[in-house]
């Protein structure tokens, strides 16, 4: 626990009993969190969550994602309107940074508000991301492919392994969350029986977010897309798209997907860079990477 006496700001651990203060900032932001992910994100003891109080009313949240001790990633840092401008996320910032570990890589995706304040804590850009929407009228026919079908248990391992390739870390924990919520928005693709590709999906406050979606090409990713968005009908859809791949935005453009806002990748010290971060097609959204 930490007091900031001189602005009446206290700084601890956040609890289950916070949670629908948490989940309220950020429908109030008119983010798409649900607060199933706000409980799983609290209640994984490996993960840092952090709650800034001012006149006995919590006004402020961090959560930081622990991948295996070796990916330390920041989300969910909102400020009450009505407190904003006191410096608050700048205090749960270094709070949360000086409580990770040696050895961790801290990394985020900000919005235009958040990036000065990161840049003044020396973090810096590594790539932009684009924020896409898309709410079919109708049933989106689109060509179906033989390789890509569902997600199986027998999948699971080997899909853990081709995304670790693209995120830099397992993300086992995160993708067997997502599976058990949404096992209609796991798919794979395969070649021989090797993964070529994989997607998963989420449920959120406002739209179905598709990702993280991990290919070794932008056709295995459009065939990804394509079954996902056909066997889920009349879903108001986001996705969040990293600016290298030229090729798949064009795409998603086609299908009626539209830029609806910005984020820009950032890292503090140093960087990890995955294996290969062209098989990224899709991140799993700022509050998970």
């Amino acid at each position: 626990m930490d007091k900031m006496q001189d602005k009446g700001i206290e700084i601890r651990k956040m609890c289950f009993e916070d949670i629908p203060f948490g989940f309220q900032l950020s429908l109030n932001e008119n983010w798409n969190q649900t607060q199933n992910d706000w409980d799983f994100m609290v209640g994984r003891k490996e993960n840092l969550c952090l709650v800034a109080i001012c006149k006995c009313k919590i006004v402020a949240t961090i959560t930081v994602f622990n991948y295996n001790n070796q990916i330390a990633w920041i989300g969910m840092v909102l400020v009450d309107r009505e407190f904003r401008g006191m410096g608050i996320s700048t205090m749960l910032l270094n709070q949360a940074i000086n409580l990770l570990q040696n050895g961790q890589h801290i990394k985020l995706d900000a919005t235009s508000a958040g990036y000065p304040i990161y840049k003044k804590l020396k973090f810096k850009d590594e790539y932009q991301i684009f924020r896409m929407t898309f709410s079919p009228e109708a049933n989106t026919q689109l060509k179906e492919d033989t390789s890509v079908r569902l997600m199986k248990n027998y999948h699971f391992q080997d899909v853990v392994e081709f995304d670790c390739i693209a995120f830099g870390t397992t993300r086992e924990v995160l993708l067997k969350e997502l599976i058990k919520n949404s096992p209609e928005l796991a798919w794979v693709s395969t070649n021989d029986e090797i993964i070529s590709g994989c997607v998963f999906g989420r449920k959120g406050a406002k739209y179905t977010q598709i990702g993280p979606l991990s290919a070794r090409n932008c056709t295995v990713a459009k065939k990804l897309i394509s079954r996902i968005i056909e066997n889920n009908d009349h879903r108001s859809w986001v996705v969040d798209i990293p600016a290298y791949q030229s090729d798949f935005i064009k795409w998603m453009e086609s299908l009626g997907f539209t830029t609806q806002r910005e984020f820009m990748r950032m890292y503090l010290g140093e960087n990890v860079s995955p294996i290969n971060i062209k098989n990224q097609f899709l991140i799993s959204g700022p509050e998970f990477g």
